[in-house]
């Protein structure tokens, strides 16, 4: 018997039915939601994003932190979120926690505005993530406060709820733009300077901010990314301000360069009239434009790791000047570049430092003579190969090297070579070459630090070699000079001319004891450091040693000749004297 052709019908009739009915159904559920949506909606959505975005700061915060919004306006239709006055501040209280070392940091924030484009409120209000397609950021306003522990980008998301420890997408936009920013990060454990960063622009695609919460560590990942600052500035320890104009980094074709770079001394430092200056080294320094290349801005923005393949300096003018007639310093260690370079408190790997067309004036004043003496270097080039304080020291030690060149008192070409080891050991060797230096451009210096007036002579050539580390240092000095003359300067009080070895070497070099001084001479040498001077006295210590051990041959040949001529004239004096006396009047 067959099915009845009215059943399937009967079906098939009551099917459209309830699905008409659903449909109804559906059409008064979404009229009623339009209808609530545009009576009661938009104030929801935007009590429930303040709620969201409240809630994730309230994660990332501590008690005692303030967040305020604004102004919040939301489209849903255009998923644009626009937030103005937003502001992230801490309680003053809690500097006291920071400083006895219960908080690690202090972070405050502020922007004229936010506003965010195409941002999906779903995951928002779902997932607590923002993922949109373009960000802007109006003038925000960070400050970032440390206390004992090391600058941590993770900190402020490490207390957002996550699982295990994957990593937790907080933020992807297609584009970011920030407009006018500005920054100050501070360091209470005195490890760092004060750093103030004014009208910062970056504009970044494909931007991705996520944290492993276990990890403590923070993932930021961009496309591409262009960053460019009006002007960086800071105040060192010793109160010597530091500023650099206009600085650009390109990830993308991971480059970069800061222009108009300043280290000047502090006030108290050119302060004549301040009773408690002491000896000291003050610096002034101006670059014209330092360029990087290869440069890995992920690493930088991540791990805090100046990371490049070559840094150029073009155009640097460093003075440099030392007042004898001040107190002596107290006493204090000083490390040699190996150790200097790996006690930097952040990660530096450069592959090529570069120098380019720089000038060095040392300036020193002598606490007898009151007068300033200086050593000018021009037209200086160097190269250095991998400058790096994150070498591994249980492996074989990476070795640091060197070449430099220039003109020493606008007149003598010098050269030289640096090689050390970053394996621990402060063990270095350094040559250095002077070649055709008329002594009279010596006269800057003898003149005002000795009362030793250069008159003429020519220093042929000077060969240096220092094997060494931070205990002693040996190795060759060679010269070759010719026609040597110098003598005291003009008005030296007699009680200082006596003092003088000046004086003897300008009667060893009159005329009647055989004129201007000749050397051609390799001494070697081995001398002790003094622990309280740099890298550059140790040099010059050696120096000093190494041409006093070649002069002092030539000296005490001329003293002999001085005496044997002194006593042929003492024995013809006498002869002519008897002679005279035997003849009859």
């Amino acid at each position: 018997m067959s099915p009845s052709p009215e059943r399937p019908r009967s079906r098939w009739r009551l099917l459209r039915r309830v699905l008409l009915g659903v449909l109804v159904l559906v059409v008064l559920a979404l009229i009623a939601l339009s209808i609530w949506y545009h009576s009661h909606g938009q104030q929801w959505l935007d009590r429930t994003v303040r709620e969201r975005i409240d809630e994730v700061v309230d994660r990332a915060s501590v008690e005692g932190y303030t967040f305020t919004l604004g102004d919040l306006e939301t489209d849903a239709r255009n998923g644009d979120l626009v937030v103005t006055g937003a502001r992230l501040s801490f309680d003053s209280t809690l500097m006291d926690s920071l400083k006895l070392g219960r908080l690690d940091y202090l972070f405050a924030a502020q922007a004229d505005r936010i506003a965010l484009r195409g941002l999906s409120f779903w995951r928002l209000l779902l997932y607590r993530e923002f993922k949109a397609e373009a960000i802007e950021l109006v003038a925000p306003d960070l400050r970032y406060i440390m206390g004992g522990a090391r600058l941590n980008m993770a900190a402020p998301f490490q207390r957002i709820d996550g699982g295990g420890g994957v990593r937790i997408g907080l933020l992807e936009v297609d584009t970011v733009l920030i407009r006018r920013a500005a920054c100050a990060v501070e360091d209470l454990g005195d490890r760092l300077p004060r750093l103030d960063i004014a009208g910062l622009e970056v504009a970044a695609t494909q931007l991705r901010l996520a944290v492993g919460k276990h990890q403590q560590h923070v993932w930021v990942s961009t496309e591409e990314a262009t960053f460019n600052l009006d002007s960086l500035g800071t105040t060192l320890p010793d109160g010597a301000h530091l500023h650099c104009g206009r600085i650009t980094l390109d990830r993308r074709s991971r480059t970069g360069n800061i222009r108009d770079l300043r280290l000047d001394p502090s006030a108290h430092d050119l302060d004549s009239n301040a009773t408690d200056r002491v000896q000291r080294t003050v610096l002034a320094l101006h670059v014209n434009n330092i360029a990087f290349n290869g440069m890995d801005v992920d690493r930088l923005i991540t791990h805090q790791v100046l990371s490049m393949r070559k840094l150029l300096v073009d155009g640097a003018q460093l003075d440099a000047s030392l007042d004898k007639t001040l107190p002596d310093t107290p006493p204090q260690a000083r490390a040699l570049p190996p150790a200097a370079l790996l006690a930097l408190r952040f990660a530096v790997e450069v592959d090529t430092l570069a120098i380019r067309e720089a000038n060095v004036r040392y300036r020193e004043r002598d606490a007898t003579t009151g007068r300033w003496g200086q050593l000018p270097f021009t037209h200086m080039q160097a190269r250095f190969a991998h400058v790096s304080n994150t070498v591994d020291t249980r492996a074989a030690p990476v070795p640091l090297s060197g070449t430099f060149s220039g003109v020493l008192f606008d007149s003598a070409a010098f050269s030289g070579t640096y090689d050390a080891e970053l394996g621990g050991s402060q063990g270095f060797t350094f040559t250095a070459q002077v070649r055709e230096l008329p002594c009279l451009q010596l006269d800057q210096a003898t003149r005002p630090l000795l009362r030793m007036v250069v008159e003429d002579g020519q220093l042929h050539q000077l060969d240096l070699r220092i094997v060494g580390d931070e205990r002693r240092a040996k190795g060759t000095v060679a010269m070759r000079m010719s026609d040597l003359r110098v003598r005291v300067e003009p008005g030296t009080p007699a009680e200082e001319r006596h003092s003088m070895f000046g004086a003897l070497l300008e009667t060893m070099l009159a005329e009647e004891y055989g004129g201007g001084l000749d050397m051609d001479r390799r001494k070697s040498y081995q001398v002790e450091r003094n622990t309280e001077r740099g890298v550059f006295t140790y040099i010059w210590h050696v120096l000093r040693e190494g041409i006093a051990r070649n002069l002092l041959p030539e000296a005490m040949g001329r003293v002999k000749g001085m005496i044997r001529m002194d006593k042929a004239k003492l024995r013809a004096a006498r002869t002519e004297r008897r002679a005279r006396k035997r003849t009859p009047k």
